[in-house]
């Protein structure tokens, strides 16, 4: 499995079903090509699929039909975040909780739940790598099941800032600072196959890197060294701005693992020159002897943090879980407006 805090492994997962603060959910929707002759596609929940057998313990979410604005014309339009957020509380994710996302097929729906999350300030989430394809490729059981979640309380500070508009997009044009990224297929990205959403082709100067060339026939994240010639191989570099865009918000949605991904790997080497020994990891999570660091503009300090050592990793999991425990790290890092070193790695 490729280390990145936005994934879980299935063997992880597995061991942590039934913890008081998971929140798993299957994210499916299918998408089934039109009989009428027109072009386009259906858009179908999988909550079908979902009721013949799912990971045991898994709610469901659907995106077109729950967390989308159904009076919109453009498919999978999101909410006002505000709105959102309120929307994730009533499916029973909030403070203390740690939310586990999959889907069937196609890993993008997942990555496309876990990005609206992280739109209205949750974090706190992870992806299934290899989704229920390689869960019940490797024999794990299923549920038919249905389960749900009691309502929670969730109030976060929104990220708007991660939005562009039609109008930056457009300035962004022949700018050799900014690179626009398309991640639909090639065929989509060429005007030349596929779903055609309203016209043919790309927006003008954009470069292509398909969603589906990140995953492995497994449905699992490649190598990261093999994500970052794919983009680096595009001009991706990171003194260039990123603008990114695909048909629905899903496809682009799975670049995102891949930031987060690329920015661990360069912030545990920076951890381990900073901070001696990690002593516990879960959820992506860790706590370190001595204290963690965390990297501002001005460079590296040393953070605030109370550091508990554990004597297991039940009781780093029972800590990690628990609602005293998730509210005080997200106060820190919203008052702090740094970015602390999240990443998985082997007791120090």
């Amino acid at each position: 499995m490729t280390h990145s805090a936005a994934l879980i492994s299935t063997e992880d997962l597995a061991r942590r079903l039934g913890a008081p603060g998971l929140r798993l959910f299957d994210c499916t929707t299918y998408l089934r090509p039109r009989t009428d002759g027109q072009p386009g596609y259906i858009s179908e929940s999988g909550r079908a699929n979902y009721d013949k057998g799912h990971i045991p313990g898994a709610a469901f979410l659907d995106l077109a039909g729950e967390l989308s604005v159904t009076s919109s014309k453009l498919r999978y339009t999101l909410p006002p975040l505000d709105e959102l957020t309120k929307a994730f509380a009533a499916k029973g994710i909030g403070h203390g909780t740690f939310v586990v996302l999959y889907s069937h097929a196609t890993p993008t729906w997942a990555t496309r739940i876990w990005w609206m999350l992280r739109a209205v300030g949750f974090d706190d989430a992870a992806i299934l790598d290899g989704g229920l394809d390689k869960w019940k490729a490797e024999n794990r059981p299923l549920s038919t099941e249905a389960h749900s979640y009691p309502p929670a309380t969730l109030t976060l500070r929104g990220r708007p800032e991660i939005f562009v508009d039609k109008n930056d997009i457009k300035a962004a044009i022949g700018k050799k600072d900014t690179l626009t990224l398309d991640a639909l297929s090639y065929d989509q990205h060429d005007g030349t196959g596929g779903v055609v959403y309203g016209r043919a082709g790309r927006i003008a100067g954009s470069s292509c890197v398909p969603a589906a060339s990140l995953f492995g026939a497994d449905k699992t994240l490649k190598p990261i060294a093999e994500l970052r010639a794919a983009f680096e191989g595009v001009g991706a570099a990171p003194d260039r701005r990123l603008l990114v865009y695909c048909g629905g918000g899903r496809h682009v949605a799975a670049y995102m693992i891949v930031e987060v991904e690329t920015t661990d790997e360069a912030l545990m080497a920076e951890y381990r020159k900073h901070t001696p020994g990690l002593i516990a990891k879960f959820g992506g999570k860790f706590i370190v002897r001595g204290g963690m660091c965390v990297h501002l503009e001005g460079g590296w300090r040393p953070s605030r943090m109370v550091v508990i050592e554990f004597p297991d990793m039940q009781s780093a999991e029972h800590f990690y879980y628990s609602a005293e425990y998730k509210p005080v790290l997200d106060m820190r890092l919203r008052a702090g407006k740094s970015k602390a070193i999240i990443v998985d790695g082997h007791s120090g």
